[in-house]
């Protein structure tokens, strides 16, 4: 239970940059680069956030073994998979 609350977190923060770039994205990059290489311009965008958020969630919550960023990051993941296909 203690893994929820930093697993919403790192969702929360990960989904709203997410759309921030796509509000970038899709009406700038779209049309004069093509959908494929507009997402591969984002790409290093999103992982630099997902490194930065990821490390910052580690400290706060103090996430010291590799089983507690797991239990974090699993739950992140399936609830982004989860949003991504109900939008």
């Amino acid at each position: 239970m203690r893994l929820i609350k930093p697993a919403l977190i790192y969702f929360i923060l990960i989904f709203a940059t997410g759309f921030a770039l796509a509000l970038i994205r899709i009406p700038f990059l779209v049309p004069r680069l093509g959908e494929r290489w507009a997402e591969l311009v984002e790409l290093p965008f999103m992982v630099l956030a997902s490194f930065l958020v990821a490390r910052w969630l580690v400290q706060r919550f103090g996430l010291v073994t590799v089983m507690q960023c797991i239990g974090t990051g699993l739950p992140a993941l399936l609830m982004m998979l989860s949003a991504e296909l109900a939008v």
